[in-house]
């Protein structure tokens, strides 16, 4: 979840009860918009277990960063992969990973 946002973003709504609905609204961006907001608020959330110290902080970076990436490679003519996206998410944010988030996180860099 934390390494690899955008591969753990993809499996769950893959496999989500709501996937069919997510689906069926790709032509309402009103729709997107919230859901987006929605899941990084809720993402925030989830990431704050994982942070040391100056929780607030740390997780509103690491979630801007991914809508950042999000966001750009939704606009982009050429599509970046799921996993190029969380390569680029690592090169954004290893510092902040290895220096604030509990060693567990660590194993995985």
């Amino acid at each position: 979840m934390i390494i690899k946002p955008f591969t753990f973003a993809n499996q769950f709504f893959s496999h989500s009860s709501a996937k069919n609905l997510i689906i069926s609204q790709q032509n309402n961006p009103n729709f997107l918009s919230t859901l987006k907001k929605y899941t990084l608020a809720a993402y925030e959330v989830s990431l704050k277990q994982f942070v040391n110290d100056d929780r607030d902080f740390i997780t509103a970076y690491l979630v801007n960063t991914i809508d950042f990436i999000d966001t750009w490679n939704d606009a982009s003519i050429q599509k970046m992969s799921i996993d190029a996206c969380d390569k680029r998410y690592l090169e954004l944010v290893i510092t902040i990973l290895n220096e604030y988030c509990h060693d567990t996180v660590s194993v995985y860099l």
